[in-house]
């Protein structure tokens, strides 16, 4: 990588490329401190959202030096060389810049507080290469690919509430999340990725947009705030998480609340958008998300010079991996994909997946087995990854059109997981980011044997709530772990059953009077959660009716309301 190197050689360096053509015009310029910053850790309302200070807080994490913003009279100063500085970053103490003319880098070398400077993105980016309309780079960072309109009828059918999301939920057991009533209410979830196109208009998003929980936007490709243009990508992102059409489709943290921040330029692959990430995860960290997603992941690029290796994905190499850790330490929970790269040459995990403080997420199939694409762990250093996995191959989501559609990609797989561990940390805020990811990946089928395919394989979000100590916060179950939802209902009502032992379970569907109105039964297996539906009551009168459970151990009776 043409890395230009230290203070003592600044001057020769720089010398050389004033002779030379300008190849790179964008650099990222490293400062050796932060003396003369007019900041200061005791007063972190200067620079940080009160809600990014209570995280801090809540979970004894120290304001230290990386928080504080870099000196603002070392950007002036920069700035007078005549570059545009394009952002900075605390957390790395330095600024990427864009130049005009290579005298300017001289100028930048002559600087006291300078220390180095590394290329980070080409003058002229290479044109993508073009299949059906869509920008398609084996390299790319984008890790999905929307499917065939023959494909995507696969998915249709689905649930009454969930629509062509409730397999890829239930499979997860994280309807019993949402049926406890935790959908992500209060939390806070950034998505950085490539584009957000029509998230503005589209209907899969109005109730977001009404109830105000659309809470910002930030590109840090262009340098403005319009997100909604440049990719489809980010927004079919969002649609698995934040889309909330009840009957057609809710994602998995449909109450949540979201920035949208922009990273990665879709037509290129270079070194600037692991920055821009760190920039992104940063600017995330500050506004108080809670749960950042990145169905991004880097290890080749359009130019060898700027290329990643196998070795690299060690957990402590990269940028954007170590940007990756350092938000974690900051109290964010991060949630990353572990590539499409499985069925290509490499067929490992990319950066950040290899950071040993994200939650990195793999794809399967609806019935369990891993996608031929998903990126196989472990890392460099020998560690679990993936973390875990969950549906990305054929996952439904809501295509900018506001129609449903199924694509493959670990990009799918990362969101899902992603709103589920924020609506799990919705229903116990006293545990920490790294607690919360501990309990996933302890309730998930391979946890005692995991391997480089599956990690730990895929969660049970049920029995991680249970882990948690985790009760409905809108039912009253009098310590019995079987619940009606919703209730009140109207067409539908689901019971929320607990199997304590194995054997033969009797659902009774009852009014006032004892009549049993409708009954099913089934044999069940011991400590697995299961779902059983009453359906279609749009005659029944309101009032008040009962569901009688019957198994081995005896009877129980739970009260349900009918509305209108």
């Amino acid at each position: 990588m043409r890395i230009l190197v230290a203070l003592i050689t600044f001057g020769y360096s720089f010398g050389l490329l004033a002779q030379q053509p300008v190849t790179y015009n964008k650099y990222w310029v490293q400062f050796s401190s932060k003396n003369g910053t007019p900041y200061s850790t005791s007063q972190p309302e200067a620079f940080l959202s009160p809600k990014a200070i209570e995280r801090r807080v809540q979970y004894n994490i120290p304001i230290v030096q990386s928080d504080l913003p870099v000196t603002p009279s070392y950007l002036e100063a920069v700035r007078n060389t005549g570059v545009n500085v394009l952002y900075a970053s605390k957390w790395f103490n330095g600024a990427v810049v864009q130049v005009s003319d290579s005298s300017q880098l001289v100028e930048i070398g002559m600087l006291p507080f300078v220390s180095t400077a590394r290329p980070v993105s080409m003058q002229k980016p290479k044109a993508p290469k073009m299949s059906n309309g869509l920008a398609m780079n084996n390299k790319k960072t984008k890790l999905s690919v929307v499917l065939t309109e023959d494909a995507q009828t696969q998915t249709s059918g689905g649930d009454v509430y969930y629509g062509t999301a409730f397999h890829q939920i239930n499979m997860l057991m994280g309807d019993y999340l949402h049926a406890y009533g935790y959908k992500g209410e209060g939390m806070t979830v950034g998505i950085l990725d490539a584009g957000f196109v029509n998230v503005d208009i589209n209907p899969a998003f109005e109730t977001m947009r009404s109830e105000g929980r659309l809470l910002g936007s930030h590109d840090f490709v262009d340098g403005d705030t319009n997100v909604f243009e440049s990719s489809e990508h980010g927004a079919n992102v969002l649609s698995i998480m934040a889309a909330d059409i009840p009957g057609t489709y809710v994602g998995s943290a449909p109450k949540a609340s979201y920035w949208l921040l922009r990273t990665e330029f879709a037509n290129t692959e270079t070194l600037i958008e692991e920055y821009n990430w760190a920039a992104g995860a940063e600017f995330a960290d500050s506004v108080g998300v809670d749960v950042i997603n990145s169905s991004l992941g880097y290890s080749t690029f359009d130019y060898a010079d700027m290329n990643h290796t196998y070795a690299d994905m060690n957990g402590n190499q990269t940028v954007i991996t170590k940007a990756a850790d350092i938000a974690a330490s900051k109290g964010m929970l991060v949630v990353t994909s572990a590539g499409n790269l499985g069925g290509q040459d490499w067929r490992y995990i990319s950066a950040p997946a290899d950071a040993d403080s994200v939650l990195t997420v793999g794809a399967v199939d609806s019935s369990g087995v891993i996608g031929y694409f998903s990126s196989n762990g472990p890392t460099a250093d020998g560690r679990v990854k993936p973390n875990v996995v969950g549906q990305g191959v054929m996952t439904a989501y809501v295509n900018v059109n506001g129609n449903t559609s199924a694509g493959n990609g670990t990009s799918y797989s990362s969101p899902l997981m992603a709103g589920l561990t924020t609506c799990l940390w919705q229903a116990n805020r006293n545990k920490n980011n790294m607690s919360i990811i501990r309990e996933v990946e302890q309730s998930s089928s391979l946890f005692d044997a995991p391997n480089g395919e599956y990690g730990y394989g895929a969660p049970n979000f049920y029995n991680s709530m249970l882990a948690l100590g985790v009760y409905p916060n809108n039912q009253n179950i009098n310590n019995t772990r079987s619940f009606l939802y919703p209730n009140p209902f109207n067409t539908e009502l689901n019971v929320y059953y607990y199997a304590s032992g194995a054997g033969l379970v009797k659902l009774e569907f009852m009014d006032v009077s004892g009549r049993v109105l409708s009954s099913q039964q089934q044999e069940v297996y011991s400590n697995i959660p299961y779902r059983f539906m009453f359906n279609e009551w749009q005659n029944l009168s309101r009032g008040v009716y009962f569901v009688r459970i019957s198994n081995n151990s005896g009877q129980q009776m739970l009260k349900a309301m009918k509305v209108d």
